[in-house]
Parts: structure tokens; sequence; C-alpha cells
């Protein structure tokens, strides 16, 4: 499902994921 999701969202998966707080 990874791969259906936007370009602009994964960046932003990402940085929920691992917040820089």
């Amino acid at each position: 499902m990874s791969t259906a999701f936007p370009q602009h969202l994964t960046p932003l998966l990402q940085l929920l994921r691992c917040p820089s707080t």
C-alpha cells in the first residue's frame, strides 16, 4: 500500500515516525 501513497506524503510520514523532538 505504501506504493499507492503520494510522493509528497512519504516524507511527511517519515517525519511523523521520526520526530526531531
